[in-house]
């Protein structure tokens, strides 16, 4: 189990360029060996790439949300004006 562990932190540190230098050649040098480790990776990747997309979702979604209370809801009226009127006075 800690091997493991061990190596996902090596696969995160390389894809998160958290290593140095000579760690980082070490580790593609190890790519270049392993095809086992080249497919982790790649699945490491990905994986980070589904995350930041989830997250990205996310975040649109929590921005529309206060986007619809400020701008529909009756007690943010005034804010809403506001923006607006500083929008309208550029045109």
């Amino acid at each position: 189990m800690r091997t493991s562990l061990n190596e996902i932190e090596r696969i995160e540190n390389y894809l998160l360029q958290k290593n140095d230098p000579s760690q980082h050649l070490r580790f593609e040098v190890s790519l270049m060996c392993s095809g086992e480790l080249r497919e982790k990776v790649s699945q490491q990747r990905e994986l980070y790439e589904h995350i930041r997309c989830y997250g990205r979702k996310k975040l649109i979604e929590e921005i529309e949300e206060v986007h619809q209370r400020l701008f529909k809801e009756p007690e943010y009226i005034r804010f809403k004006n506001k923006i607006l009127n500083i929008f309208n006075a550029r045109k």
